[in-house]
């Protein structure tokens, strides 16, 4: 039984004792998950996929299959579109997705997204808008290994050595305020900054966007030894400033999920996935996790809201129940997981 606790098989729930708010990706193994797979389920995020969930013994593709009781209901889970933009290794001018976003002139700007990147060399650039007059108008990417560079109209900043890893899942975001300065944020945290970066400046207007390149010319005029390698999800650009707690919340909902800050982006990463990749540039499956519905028990003590069934397990001598939780309670004896047997209703 989920979001009630059994003083009898199958029922004698005590309403003060249900789970009330949201419960997804619940999983549970007949044998103990080691250390290293339970953190690798964490940071494949709450909508990711790590492949432990593959050999459960109930998933949550099972569960989604079952009919919860009285008010508890699967709800929209808020996941982002499942498709990663890749580049595949190898220096090339050929590989990279280009439109016009339509940016207003603007005095702010934000830009995000996951990257998981397969080279660890200097100046490697992923994203890339230009102007007229104005080639370097915004790029972020990698000046030396293993760093993150933001540049506005050619002047930038950059983090120190280490901030970014290969082959990782890195969120990333630069952001930049002409009443402020430059920000660059690796993971949720500030890493690089610093104040009056093109003090009243404004990006223009009317320029292209590339991803995957850096533009010498608008449109074009690439370099192959500054071609982006790797993978490239949830990419968006705000016309403001984040603040750090959005930016907080972005990286807290993880690459897959969906923090709603997303929501006002004058290019979500909706409007990218409509876009046509070039060369052998290509959307393929983001391994985010497939049900997208959370199972929610709403607010108020009751016996009526609880999802049950008999989930066929053997006889075993190790288990394994991992699921990720967002509680509206905070007070003592609220149980979410219940299995009982005849005999043992706390077994």
């Amino acid at each position: 039984v989920l979001g009630q606790e059994q003083d009898g098989v199958g029922g004698s729930f005590d309403a003060s004792q249900s789970y009330q708010g949201d419960m997804y990706n619940v999983n549970v193994w007949q044998y103990a998950l080691s250390a290293e797979q339970v953190s690798s389920l964490f940071i494949s995020g709450r909508c990711g996929h790590s492949g432990h969930e593959d050999n459960a013994q109930v998933s949550f593709s099972d569960v989604n299959d079952q009919d919860p009781q009285g008010d508890a209901q699967f709800v929209d889970a808020a996941c982002g579109d499942n498709k990663v933009l890749n580049f595949p290794s190898g220096d090339n001018i050929a590989n990279y997705l280009a439109f016009e976003p339509g940016f207003e002139e603007t005095s702010a700007i934000t830009v995000c997204a996951w990257l998981r990147k397969t080279t660890n060399d200097a100046t490697r650039y992923w994203f890339s808008y230009a102007v007229s007059g104005s080639h370097n108008e915004v790029i972020l990417g990698e000046h030396d290994p293993s760093t993150v560079s933001f540049y506005i109209q050619n002047q930038g900043i950059v983090t120190d050595t280490g901030a970014w890893p290969v082959n990782v899942w890195t969120h990333v975001c630069g952001i930049w305020d002409s009443s402020s300065g430059s920000v660059i944020m690796i993971n949720g945290e500030v890493a690089a900054s610093e104040d009056g970066v093109k003090a009243g400046a404004s990006i223009r207007a009317g320029g292209s966007l590339v991803l995957g390149q850096e533009q010498d010319s608008v449109g074009g005029s690439f370099d192959a030894g500054q071609s982006y390698q790797g993978d490239m999800y949830n990419v968006n650009v705000w016309q403001y400033a984040l603040s750090a707690d959005d930016v907080a919340s972005l990286y807290s909902a993880s690459r897959c999920g969906h923090s709603g800050v997303e929501n006002a982006a004058q290019v979500p990463y909706s409007a990218i996935f409509g876009e046509e990749p070039q060369g052998d540039a290509q959307f393929v499956d983001g391994s985010c996790v497939r049900n997208n519905k959370i199972l929610n028990f709403p607010s108020g003590d009751n016996t009526a809201n609880y999802l049950a069934f008999e989930p066929g397990f053997e006889e075993t001598s190790a288990i394994t129940v991992c699921a990720w939780l967002r509680k509206t309670t905070n007070d003592a004896t609220r149980y979410w997981f219940s299995y009982a047997v005849s005999g043992s209703h706390n077994e």
